[in-house]
């Protein structure tokens, strides 16, 4: 996590990041679950979630690259 740096160094100008999420798994008794990760500006600038599925090994999603093309252009 170290290595990713801080939030306020590599998105010098944003004061926090906000991802809210809305997770759905199908079929027989269909889950939605929602939630919400928030980061400041002193906080490690890893942005990677993990896979929900059960079972999922070595899965999720790494964020950082849309992340880093949001604060380019100031956008939510």
């Amino acid at each position: 996590m170290t290595d990713n740096g801080l939030v306020s160094e590599r998105h010098a100008g944003g004061s926090n990041i906000e991802f809210h999420m809305t997770y759905s798994r199908l079929g027989v008794g269909a889950v939605f679950e929602a939630d919400a990760q928030f980061f400041r500006s002193c906080d490690y600038a890893g942005f990677h979630f993990k896979c929900m599925e059960d079972g999922c090994e070595n899965g999720g999603y790494d964020v950082a690259p849309v992340v880093a093309g949001l604060a380019k252009f100031h956008k939510k």
